[in-house]
């Protein structure tokens, strides 16, 4: 089966769940969702519903933005310093 580009994937959920120390399991059954959900959701290669988004947010205690959002800093940071190294060398 073709991954699909679109998927989304969660690195934020993998990031605040190990900072918890929780296991897949313990989460998913905090979430009432199983192991392989939330590896997908991880991995990108589950396209979550919003319902186990709002599920994993509450069992981890933060909001679905910090699901979704650490990802997308993660990549502006890496830009940004990219950035101020090529400035660097031009100087």
């Amino acid at each position: 089966m073709a991954r699909r580009e679109n998927m989304m994937k969660l690195e934020g959920l993998r990031q605040v769940r190990q900072e918890r120390g929780l296991s897949l399991n313990q989460l998913g059954a905090a979430a009432s969702l199983n192991k392989s959900t939330l590896w997908g959701m991880e991995h990108g290669r589950h396209d979550p519903r919003l319902s186990s988004l709002l599920a994993v947010a509450r069992a981890l205690g933060v909001g679905v933005d910090d699901l979704v959002r650490s990802s997308a800093r993660r990549r502006r940071r890496g830009g940004a310093a990219l950035v101020a190294k090529l400035e660097r060398e031009e100087e």
